[in-house]
């Protein structure tokens, strides 16, 4: 169809092709720059454009010590990062608090993470999410303070195990 449109002034459709020339010309452009676009660029441009309007808490729930470098898939709600955590398997969990300032760049998940979508009105296909991608190694965090406690964790209805969290809480740099 977009050969069809761009090249229709060879099919006697001058009108469809004075009309859809800005098209035409955005299009090539796309094409063009389609080869030396790569998603990590495109990341980092949204990450560019997009900031945190208020200072903000977010989580991350691992079953493993891990590094925070780089990009990472955070949550503003931490009840949500317990929901997929498989707790049979481990002993210990790590929680990771970041907390960012206000005009930090992050990417939210979705523009209605304040939504509860009761009367279904978002358009299918689009979820509501409390996640966002945050860029800690652009963001320098530091670590503030580490804190251990134990939870019971219910296995079934007769037994239970303790859980050791470890709430490790990064502190990050202001943004003007």
């Amino acid at each position: 169809m977009y050969d069809v449109i761009k090249d229709a002034q060879n099919y006697g459709l001058t009108r469809v092709y004075s009309n859809s020339r800005d098209f035409i010309e955005q299009i090539e452009a796309i094409r063009a720059k389609k080869d030396s676009m790569k998603i990590s660029d495109l990341i980092k441009e949204v990450l560019n454009k997009i900031k945190t309007n208020s200072n903000l808490s977010i989580y991350k729930l691992s079953n493993k010590k891990i590094e925070l470098e780089n990009l990472n898939i955070f949550n503003i709600n931490p009840k949500n990062e317990f929901k997929d955590v498989d707790f049979s398997k481990s002993k210990e969990v790590y929680l990771y608090k970041v907390n960012i300032k206000e005009n930090t760049p992050v990417a939210f998940y979705t523009n209605y993470v304040f939504y509860d979508n009761f009367n279904k009105t978002l358009p299918i296909g689009m979820d509501i999410s409390t996640e966002i991608l945050f860029d800690t190694f652009k963001s320098k965090i530091k670590e503030t303070k580490h804190e251990e406690f134990n939870i019971n964790v219910y296995e079934d209805e007769y037994t239970s195990k303790v859980l050791k969290v470890n709430v490790i809480e990064y502190e990050g740099k202001e943004y003007n």
